[in-house]
């Protein structure tokens, strides 16, 4: 079964917040910053299979910057391994293509070797390393995807 991949609405909060309950603390996107993302248009995509939040992803633009950053995705643990994460990824990458971006960034974790190989799979590179990054001292590793079509593949 597909994911029907869809902007966030407020009435998703409860199943956004459930779904960071196994993240740390310090890095769980608190009600208060998941309301204001989702009054965003095209901050909060939700990965959603048949009524229930799959995953999520919380994405952050400037304003006149080409840049585009993926600030936190989720996927519940019950649907690991069904592609909600690569669908998530898929449709945000059209879209900011659709406004104008020319490059995805992120920072994950140098103990996240799940979330680093699937970055990776999904043509993300890495590009540096943050020290400390993390609420509990842990690395982060920089990594980022070009969104500008090879030519002879448009």
């Amino acid at each position: 079964m597909t994911a029907n991949i869809r902007a966030g609405r407020l009435s998703d909060l409860d199943s956004l917040i459930a779904l960071e309950g196994g993240f740390e603390p310090g890095e769980r996107i608190s009600p208060r910053s998941w309301r204001r993302f989702l009054a965003q248009t095209g901050k909060v995509w939700v990965a959603d299979m048949r009524g229930e939040i799959a995953g999520a992803a919380v994405i952050l633009t400037r304003k006149g910057s080409r840049r585009a950053r993926l600030y936190s995705l989720a996927t519940d643990p019950i649907f690991r391994g069904r592609g909600v994460a690569k669908s998530l990824i898929g449709a945000i990458e059209t879209d900011l293509q659709r406004r104008g971006a020319d490059l995805l960034g992120l920072e994950v974790r140098t103990d996240n070797a799940a979330a680093i190989a699937l970055y990776m799979r999904l043509g993300f590179q890495t590009c540096g390393q943050r020290a400390g990054y993390y609420s509990d001292g842990m690395n982060a590793i920089l990594m980022e995807k070009s969104l500008i079509p090879h030519e002879g593949l448009r």
